[in-house]
């Protein structure tokens, strides 16, 4: 069969990008497995829809069509401008979930405005309105992509989206306001509650994670990620211009804002300095082991209760246990040999356990895990397992969420948040519960009450775009109105006062003097 040189152009283009994204970009690293169906961190290649249990990738993975140039794609995308969505993902799941009905279509070389079209029905009925939105500018970018570059038969840059972006929900009046007010914002009973909490200081870990974690998040407004992420050495202090003393946190923010400095406001600075120490002192031995593996990883941490014998003595089970700082080995531990073995083999054993990454906390910030304020030990926040003393762990946001919100899944007696262990109920009776991003939400609120300036919350907030203030505001109606009445009193800003101020008609003289503009022409006869 003839085939035209614009379609044998094509096909080399596309094995061309596939090879350059395959051997060529180190985006999610150098050591990137291509072909899994899973790279960590960044992309599932499953379809749309499908189960998130990964022992069931296999018979969800992408059509092998498609499956190349979506990893290719997203590696590409990513090396250009990284994101913290990936929204690739969703648009690619949408144009593979249509691909995959369609026999006749060897690749994405094959891409249509029809397909594109149905990708954008899927989108629309899988996902969130704003999700679909988002997936929707994401296909867009994808036709613009392969045409420009040449990877389709098919000239797709004039496609557009039809996915209208979701209403503004910033518009802070009527009842679905106040609805969404309460499901935004933390509930008093809920705040006096964890106040109190914070205040008695409590001696379990898990509370002082959870009631320390929140006091931080209430002192400046901050993503819950962010906090986790901050260093050993986040306090700053400095003089300003007028002679006062300030206190503020070193923080590297998401979503395009960088480094900066969160300075704490001053009614909040004893608790923030509280909510560091006790963080501090709960993770500093989790410190400890790290410290150590980074500068001897060949020795092992003799922690108070190791045995003090040689490295190549063999151990018995009982100093086995003491050196893992367990009270006794179960009989699976027994059986794979512990029992029996010396320090250097449990230490080589220990290092095969080391977080993926090690020693990097988190790479991009270049913050090391002897360096982070929530480096700990695995088990470290469990009510019924002993600490691992020689095992490094690090709470994720899910620790934080899953402690502060009742798991209605799951059986009270199995799940207890932490207002359930302190025996905090709702007025009515419920259970009490709040999530991490309700504290940022409250604090953008009390700052537009308190007339901060829309370039000062988004600064506070670590926000690159100030438009994004708006859905953090949920000033009710009544105080959105005393606002606008005090910016100038004499005014009524509602009902028959209002007047609408008159404009007196102009002479021909006068027009001339204006600049050019629009205007209504009236020809006045004279009676």
């Amino acid at each position: 069969h003839f085939t035209p040189k614009h379609e044998r152009d094509v096909a080399k283009n596309l094995d061309d990008f596939v090879y350059i994204g395959r051997h060529n970009l180190t985006v999610f690293g150098s050591d990137l497995n291509w072909d899994a169906l899973e790279w960590p961190g960044a992309a599932r290649f499953t379809k749309l829809g499908a189960a998130r249990k990964r022992d069931r990738l296999e018979e969800n993975r992408f059509d092998d069509r498609l499956i190349d140039f979506a990893k290719a794609y997203l590696r590409y995308q990513q090396g250009m401008k990284p994101t913290g969505t990936r929204n690739e993902t969703k648009a690619l799941r949408a144009i593979e979930s249509i691909m995959a009905i369609r026999p006749e279509m060897a690749g994405i070389v094959d891409l249509n405005i029809s397909v594109l079209d149905e990708a954008a029905g899927q989108a629309r009925s899988h996902y969130s309105a704003m999700a679909a939105y988002h997936a929707g500018r994401e296909i867009q970018r994808i036709a613009l992509f392969v045409s420009h570059k040449k990877l389709t038969k098919a000239n797709l840059s004039g496609w557009m989206s039809p996915i209208r972006k979701p209403d503004d929900v910033s518009i802070q009046v009527g009842v679905a306001a106040r609805e969404r007010q309460s499901k935004t914002l933390p509930s008093e009973v809920a705040l006096n509650a964890l106040a109190e909490i914070f205040s008695n200081n409590p001696p379990v870990p898990r509370d002082t994670f959870t009631s320390s974690a929140w006091a931080m998040l209430l002192s400046a407004p901050s993503r819950v990620s962010e906090v986790l992420l901050l260093p050993a050495d986040l306090e700053v202090e400095e003089t300003d211009p007028a002679g006062n003393a300030r206190y503020g946190w070193r923080f590297f923010s998401g979503k395009g804002f960088e480094a900066d400095i969160k300075w704490i406001p001053e009614v909040m600075v004893g608790v923030a300095r509280e909510a560091v120490r006790r963080i501090r002192e709960l993770t500093e031995p989790g410190s400890r082991p790290a410290r150590w593996i980074e500068h001897h990883p060949e020795e092992f941490y003799r922690h108070a209760n190791c045995p003090n014998v040689p490295a190549d003595q063999p151990l018995s089970a009982e100093q086995v246990a003491r050196a893992l700082g367990l009270a006794s080995l179960s009989n699976k531990e027994l059986n794979t040999g512990l029992g029996a073995c010396t320090l250097a083999e449990l230490w080589r054993r220990c290092m095969s356990k080391l977080p993926d990454g090690f020693p990097w906390f988190c790479q991009e910030w270049r913050l090391k895990y002897s360096e982070a304020l929530f480096c700990m030990r695995a088990n470290e926040l469990h009510h019924q397992r002993g600490v691992a003393l020689l095992r490094l762990w690090a709470p994720d946001v899910n620790t934080l969420n899953n402690d502060l919100c009742p798991r209605e899944s799951l059986n009270s007696r199995f799940h207890q948040s932490i207002f359930d262990r302190h025996g905090y109920l709702n007025e009515d009776g419920a259970r009490l519960k709040v999530t991490s991003h309700q504290a940022r939400h409250l604090l953008n609120t009390i700052a537009n009450r308190g007339g901060l300036s829309n370039e000062l919350i988004a600064k506070w907030s670590g926000r690159a775009d100030m438009k994004q203030n708006r859905v953090y505001n949920h000033m009710s109606e009544s105080e959105l109105v005393a606002t606008t009445k005090a910016i100038n009193p004499c005014l009524s800003c509602f009902g028959p006062e209002c007047s609408v101020p008159a404009n007196v008609p102009v002479g021909p003289e006068d027009l001339a003097l204006m600049e050019r503009c629009s205007f209504h022409w009236t020809i006045a006869r004279k009676a």
